[in-house]
């Protein structure tokens, strides 16, 4: 991580690139991430939300990280078809586009496994590699509570 450039570091904490690597997804600072997002939200709620997401995160791991934001994406945008939420899903950051997706999976989010699968299909087929993982990470969850309909849910998919 240490041979990333300061730039790109700064450019994708700050929201501006999607990482090409591992290491640079794990080298993104999303506390700053999230502020700097936050910075451009016109609601406090959901920039509230995210700034103290931001806090709350610091010495987390990643996975801790990436549900954390989801649910205070998840309680201050729980309509999943608003614009604050479609920006989000839609962020040139691979990043903030896991956190909507988190945020869709959140299950405070009181949603039916058809629905929850339908809102996570938009994530798994994003060309970014760790997009399409979150979408996995974040579902798996709601499908291991009720296989038997999550398998007949997935398999036309397959």
């Amino acid at each position: 991580m240490s041979d990333i450039p300061a730039d790109t570091l700064a450019r994708l904490s700050g929201g501006e690139w999607e990482s090409a690597n591992l290491m640079e997804w794990l080298a993104t600072d999303m506390s700053e991430l999230a502020r700097t997002v936050a910075s451009g939200m016109p609601r406090a709620p959901l920039r509230d939300s995210l700034c103290g997401a931001a806090e709350e995160m610091r010495g987390k791991g990643v996975t801790v990280r990436l549900q954390l934001i989801g649910g205070a994406i998840a309680q201050a945008v729980p309509d999943l078809a608003s614009l604050e939420f479609e920006f989000l899903a839609r962020h040139r950051s691979d990043l903030v586009r896991q956190w909507a997706c988190y945020a869709a999976n959140n299950s405070g989010l009181p949603l039916t496994l058809d629905r929850r699968l339908r809102e996570t299909k938009r994530f798994a087929a994003d060309p970014n590699m760790s997009v399409r993982e979150a979408a996995w990470m974040a579902f798996r969850p709601h499908l291991a509570l009720n296989l038997d309909v999550g398998i007949r849910l997935l398999e036309p998919l397959s």
